[in-house]
């Protein structure tokens, strides 16, 4: 899959392995922060994938989610 658009630009951005890692900076504390992906689908990816996304704080893991995706022809 392909990364089209990614809203708001982070302050930064790096591939590490499999990982695209997006760093956004500091946020205050309890406010809400949304991030809009838009993705395109090449031919070649038909059928199930693991989709993985992980939230850090510096260098702290605090949460992680782990999905199936589907990519239909």
């Amino acid at each position: 899959m392909t990364l089209n658009e990614l809203e708001p630009a982070p302050g930064s951005q790096q591939a590490r392995g499999n990982w695209q890692i997006l760093d956004f900076g500091k946020l205050p504390d309890g406010t809400a922060f949304h991030v809009w992906l838009a993705w395109q689908v090449n031919p070649a990816s038909v059928g199930g994938h693991a989709q993985d996304v992980a939230l850090y704080n510096g260098g702290t893991q605090l949460m992680i989610v782990h999905r199936p995706v589907t990519v239909f022809p």
